[in-house]
């Protein structure tokens, strides 16, 4: 078992940066969505799914488990067929369309 944090939101430019007043714009998330998935040998997928033009996050905060997963509409994640999450490794995708979950399994 590892727990997955999954975050769907946008990417947009908010205020100025302040440190040594350099006036550089800063990345702030936009709209986001949190969900921790705990994963094991079946398939998980999200509740939550992403908006229009979201990205998704996907960070294994286990120190041992890789996880492999699947974006789609009703995913199904099965080991060796999509992407591959490393412990303690973040992966990132999009943008993507309305409506995608995440779905995630433990590598076996």
């Amino acid at each position: 078992m590892a727990q997955v944090i999954v975050e769907f939101g946008r990417v947009g430019s908010g205020g100025n940066f302040t440190a040594g007043n350099t006036g550089a714009p800063v990345m702030v998330g936009v709209g986001i969505t949190s969900e921790e998935v705990t994963t094991s040998g079946t398939s998980a997928a999200t509740t939550a799914t992403s908006a229009t033009g979201d990205f998704v996050s996907i960070y294994n905060a286990d120190a041992s488990q890789v996880v492999w997963g699947r974006i789609g509409d009703s995913p199904t994640a099965a080991v060796e067929q999509d992407f591959s999450v490393a412990p303690g490794e973040r992966r990132e995708f999009g943008p993507l369309a309305s409506g995608l979950a995440v779905a995630l399994i433990d590598d076996s």
